[in-house]
């Protein structure tokens, strides 16, 4: 038997059941303020699974920014279900994560290619003739056109394979709903900021690693993890919005700051890394290697400019207007200050550890932990029965006790 006294207690009321069917928020139109978290998700997911079919067309005739745009709605999608697993849960969204990061991995593979030739070309561009030494856009574009045509062929062959297939098909059925997570039935506003919250603490804690990694390849790597972590962050708080409105939406923006300069930094990396390659490669040949190092230095000095403005973008102290932007968003669940522990809680193993009749007990006018806490956990156990007291906060008043030792011995009665 569990006892859940996290919110409020006064005279046993049943909760209104959730009304059987619900009409499913269509690709771009935005959920009401008052939707359950499980609305405001879905329509998310919606939105990009949207996007991701309809860019198809354009990856597959190469038109410009489609593969980037494909990529990005791939990985908002896969922020969205890491992001919210107590309302899309993981085991409706796991197998298709893994898909989506295969699919994101073939776009990336298309998408880096262009990018890294693009920079190359960028960085020659301003470079006096006279230090322009041997065939040095000649070997630039030899070293990435057969990369970039590969990479397009690898591409079109997952677009028309059965897998991708499969893909789509899945995403339809877990955007078409319902959402099955414990939380999917709360209020988005008491849910969804907590979830933000927690991507973003992640985030700051991969840059305060970041900024204590001795410079080099490992702090290189520790920065591309922080920047990973700030893109899911941002995309959490771009589906989080419709409910957590401009808070979210200010944090989002902040989150893409730090998002745009450690990206910067990771380009200066990888073509630092190609610029190498590529000197050895005309050396090898015979060629004349000096603007090749010199196009070396020249990533390494844009790196180190890039490190030094995202510390100017994060602060030194840890983010600290992404922080307050943060908590902002966190202070509309009215728990800014709070563990959310019912988004802490794996849910599976309450099924899988409670076998018991199970009566839980919830007060309505508890702030510390909100009814939804505990409607939560009855959905997590099977066969549990739940019972709300108005008035009752987060502790057990006295004139309420009868009540409540009259709904425990109706339990124990079960259990004999």
């Amino acid at each position: 038997m569990t006892v859940n006294t996290t919110q409020t207690l006064t005279r046993p009321e049943r909760p209104a059941e959730r009304p059987a069917e619900r009409p499913a928020v269509i690709a771009g139109t935005r959920p009401p303020r008052e939707s359950s978290a499980g609305d405001v998700v879905l329509a998310y997911l919606r939105i990009q699974a949207h996007a991701l079919k309809t860019l198809e067309p354009a990856v597959r005739a190469d038109e410009f920014d489609s593969v980037h745009q494909m990529r990005v709605a791939t990985r908002r999608l896969r922020a969205a279900l890491r992001a919210f697993g107590q309302v899309i849960p993981r085991t409706d969204s796991a197998h298709m994560a893994g898909e989506l990061h295969w699919l994101g991995q073939t776009l990336g593979t298309a998408r880096d290619g262009e990018v890294l030739a693009g920079h190359l070309r960028d960085s020659l561009r301003p470079t006096p003739p006279e230090l322009l030494i041997g065939p040095v856009q000649a070997r630039v574009q030899g070293h990435f056109a057969p990369l970039r045509a590969a990479a397009r062929t690898a591409l079109l062959e997952a677009l028309d394979s059965p897998r991708y297939a499969r893909l789509l098909a899945e995403l339809d059925r877990v955007t078409a709903g319902p959402a099955r997570g414990p939380l999917a039935e709360a209020p988005a506003r008491e849910v969804l900021p907590a979830a933000v919250r927690r991507a973003y603490r992640q985030a700051r804690r991969r840059m305060r690693r970041a900024r204590h990694t001795p410079a080099g390849p490992a702090r290189d790597a520790a920065l591309h993890q922080a920047r990973k972590s700030a893109r899911r962050a941002r995309y959490a708080a771009e589906a989080a919005s419709p409910a957590a409105g401009k808070q979210a939406r200010r944090f989002a923006r902040q989150m893409k700051k730090v998002q745009s300069v450690l990206g910067d930094q990771h380009d200066a990396v990888l073509a630092r890394q190609a610029a190498r390659d590529l000197g050895i490669g005309a050396h090898l040949a015979g060629e004349n290697a000096f603007t090749h190092g010199l196009l070396y230095q020249r990533e390494l000095c844009h790196a180190e400019r890039r490190q030094a403005g995202a510390r100017q973008v994060v602060g030194l102290e840890g983010m600290p207007d992404t922080y307050a932007a943060a908590q902002e968003v966190a202070r509309l669940a009215g728990f800014a200050n709070l563990r959310f522990a019912c988004v802490n809680f794996n849910a599976p193993d309450f099924d899988r550890q409670i076998e018991a009749p199970t009566v839980v007990i919830h007060g309505k006018a508890d702030k510390l932990m909100r009814p939804f806490g505990g409607r939560a956990v009855a959905k997590a156990i099977r066969g549990a029965r739940l019972v709300l007291f108005d008035g009752m906060g987060h502790e057990l008043p006295a004139q309420l006790w009868d009540d409540i030792i009259g709904e425990l011995k109706t339990n124990f009665a079960e259990v004999t």
